[in-house]
């Protein structure tokens, strides 16, 4: 599909004239992981998503690129595939295996070593047909992968890497051909260096200890070190609530979370850490999750195990004394089938708000934290400061056509200054920061609206409220807590961090959203997710900058001018204080209005 693309297969051509075979693989491979990742999130569909998934892994994108040189012939590697109506037969039926409830087996086994393949179901009437089968989520597939967003990055950093900027050519010739010497003397490519090892390892230990020493973890809490599956180095702080309860959070956190535990020794190396079931053995690598047949498998059925130990456990239900704020509806057979709400509260104005995020079709984290970033941004939208708030509308107006006057008048390598203004008008005073499990209560504001108060912070729903099937999540109960989810790494959009752990361990609210009838006086109880917000000093240090910059541009035009040195340091000191009184006085009056 990507080689009979009317736009890349120039330069595919290109690629095939000046690239050799082995650094191709290499490149192609690792822009195919973008392009995947960029598709995976943006995917529609969970047919679509599981047709990224299935090609994703290593050993797919790069049986794809030789595939590319082999229709080139420049192949040196045979590689064998089936033929084209069986494999279009093969992959049609694992699509459509995605909407039902049954386990998806891998329906194609690809390796470099196979030389032939055989069909799934081993029907002959099948593959008499072949010829004639429709190929709907096939063609759907298809379709999706050649259009969109994600194929113009992919173009983009395609092109960029073939044409670099004239500022790189130098530097990258000069890595080609220092590469090209040691493979031709050593006969293999060159592993990498043991000084930038040396320098990363360094600047991850230094890194760490400031994280330790500026920011220790609360009393009682224990840091944990570990690799995100992004390839960050990233720490959560737990504390144990029953015994043994971090060893089993380090299994589930290595399993779900798809992230390499580090050894507390050494809180920066790639070693892992030994978590198994026992001392002797440690953690394997998890199983693929594009494989799974939906989300029910993977996080209801395990929530669904969890509550029923825990009702063989405790025996009857304990009495319910506050409300659960919905209606008692009888749930479906099938956990999936019920929608599951995170009850999620934000800051808005000068009290916060309570939103409910329906999470039952989510596959994974990545879902859930991509819904989690949207709303917080449409909450925030109407009560977050920004710079343009200095000044009036018909100034910004003016501004904004000036600004696009001069886009056009302006060379290319200037294009950095756009951006920068861009995302300096865009970004709000405070950011999303960190999460924490709360329990709350709706309080009426008014006569018809509630709002989240009287917040607990560190609290689970309790085990009866899973038994009588209002909350859901797993363990129950749990066996640590976390002090702080890293919202601001988690939300990053465009990279996958986790699996499916932390939308396991969120409780969502089963039979309906947390609501508050009218005059009733019945205590409503809502346990979720608090977003804490952080004061954005990138902002403030930006905006602190240009000001000093337009202030000296200013004084440097009045010297050229006047020629007057005295006055002219006199001037940038009157404007200086002016700012010094403006901006706050102006962000006061905003924050009165707000309020």
């Amino acid at each position: 599909m990507l080689a009979n693309d009317p736009k890349l297969s120039p330069l595919y051509d290109d690629a095939f004239k000046g690239l050799d075979d082995s650094r191709f693989l290499r490149n192609h491979r690792r822009l195919l992981r973008r392009y995947y990742i960029s598709l995976l999130s943006q995917a529609p569909s969970q047919k679509q998503g599981t047709a990224v998934d299935f090609l994703r892994p290593r050993s797919h994108r790069i049986l794809i690129s030789r595939k590319i040189l082999d229709n080139t012939r420049r192949e040196i590697v045979p590689v064998t595939l089936p033929q084209e109506n069986e494999r279009n037969l093969i992959l049609e039926r694992f699509l459509n295996k995605v909407d039902d409830r049954s386990d998806i087996q891998t329906p194609l086994d690809i390796d470099g070593g196979d030389e032939s393949e055989s069909s799934v179901d081993g029907d002959e009437e099948d593959e008499d047909d072949h010829d004639a089968f429709a190929f709907v989520d096939l063609e759907d597939a298809r379709s999706y992968f050649v259009s969109g967003i994600p194929l113009i990055q992919f173009e983009a950093e395609f092109r960029e890497f073939l044409h670099p900027s004239r500022q790189g050519v130098e530097v990258m010739q000069e890595e080609t051909q220092n590469q090209t010497q040691k493979e031709t003397n050593q006969g293999v490519v060159p592993e990498p260096r043991e000084w930038s090892y040396s320098i990363i390892r360094l600047k991850n230990r230094l890194s760490s200890w400031l994280c330790d020493t500026c920011y220790p973890p609360k009393s009682g809490y224990r840091r944990l070190w570990y690799i995100c599956d992004c390839g960050d180095h990233m720490f959560v702080d737990v504390k144990e609530l029953s015994p043994g309860g971090i060893h089993r959070f380090r299994q589930r956190f290595a399993k779900d979370g798809l992230a390499r535990l580090l050894t507390p020794s050494d809180p920066m190396t790639n070693q892992d850490t030994t978590v198994g079931d026992d001392s002797r053995g440690g953690i394997s690598a998890p199983p693929p999750a594009h494989l799974r047949s939906g989300r029910d498998q993977s996080t209801s059925s395990s929530q669904n195990s969890g509550s029923s130990s825990s009702q063989s456990r405790q025996g009857p239900s304990a009495p319910i004394n506050d409300a659960s704020g919905s209606e008692k509806v009888a749930l479906p057979p099938g956990q999936q089938e019920t929608p599951q709400y995170l009850l999620l509260c934000v800051n808005q104005k000068s009290l916060p708000v309570l939103d409910h995020i329906d999470c039952s079709s989510f596959r994974n984290d990545q879902y859930l934290f991509q819904q989690i970033s949207g709303r917080y941004r449409t909450i925030r939208d109407g009560s977050a400061w920004r710079i343009p708030l200095l000044f009036p509308a018909f100034v910004c107006a003016l501004v904004g056509k000036a600004t696009a006057f001069l886009k056009q008048k302006t060379p290319s390598w200037l294009e950095w200054m756009f951006q920068f203004f861009r995302k300096l008008s865009e970004a709000s005073l405070f950011e999303m920061h960190t999460g924490e499990y709360v329990k709350f209560q709706l309080v009426p504001m008014g006569d018809e609206t509630t709002k989240p108060h009287h917040f607990r912070c560190g609290e689970y729903p309790p085990e009866f409220e899973v038994q009588g099937k209002r909350y859901l999540y797993d363990p129950v109960p749990t066996d640590v807590a976390v002090d702080a989810i890293p919202l601001w790494h988690l939300t990053k959009p465009g990279v996958r961090h986790s699996d499916n752990y932390w939308i396991t361990t969120f409780p969502k609210k089963l039979q309906g959203p947390l609501r508050r009838e009218r005059g009733t006086n019945v205590r409503i109880i809502g346990w979720g997710i608090r977003i804490n917000e952080r004061f954005n000093w990138h902002l403030f240090f930006s905006f602190l900058l240009v000001v000093l910059v337009v202030i000296w541009a200013i004084v440097a035009i009045y010297l050229a001018c006047k020629a007057d040195d005295s006055s002219g340091f006199g001037l940038g000191a009157l404007l200086a204080a002016f700012a010094a009184v403006y901006v706050p006085l102006q962000y006061q009056a905003w924050k009165e209005k707000l309020d």
